[in-house]
């Protein structure tokens, strides 16, 4: 059975949450930066031959989209994900959520792309810039199917617990 929130008209865009919203402007304000700055994208980008003296980069890469479609979808998913799951968690554990996921995907993608500089010798796995939150997109839907597996996502009209399955 489907909440009110959720299930469509013009009760589809209202209820995002302030954390949400505010998380939302900072994805969107990273790709302004990227879009303003075009050399800001080796401060704030993972990119793994420079991690190790720009260590942050395993922090901001999370929440820099560098283009106009990702940083759209990463909001958008964010909003409504974060309309089903925030009240559930609370403020601060689905905040403690959102970095732990992106830290972890961070340090997994330097992780992997030094693992295939040296398996097949090619630079350009240490030097691509590598950003964006859709590695924490993914774990909101495993958390939307381990918590709310019966919750039809109206956007997508598919169950919870089959959306993980499609990634």
């Amino acid at each position: 059975m489907s909440s009110p929130a959720i299930s469509g008209g013009t009760s589809l865009f209202t209820g995002f949450t302030t954390l949400c919203k505010g998380l939302a402007v900072v994805l969107v304000g990273g790709h302004i930066i990227l879009q303003i700055l075009p050399s800001s994208v080796d401060y704030l980008a993972l990119i793994p031959a420079r991690t190790i003296p720009f260590a942050w980069n395993l922090i901001t890469a999370g929440y820099v989209e560098q283009s106009v479609h990702q940083v759209i979808i990463s909001a958008i998913g964010l909003l409504f994900i974060g309309k089903l799951l925030e009240p559930i968690w609370g403020s601060r554990e689905f905040l403690k959520f959102i970095f732990v996921v992106n830290f972890l995907t961070s340090l997994c993608v330097f992780v992997t792309a030094i693992s295939l500089y040296y398996i097949t010798m090619q630079e350009n796995y240490l030097y691509m810039p590598i950003s964006g939150f859709h590695g924490v997109l993914s774990g909101f839907l495993v958390g939307i199917k381990q918590i709310l597996p019966d919750q039809e996502l109206s956007l997508l009209k598919i169950k919870a617990k089959v959306c993980i399955s499609l990634i």
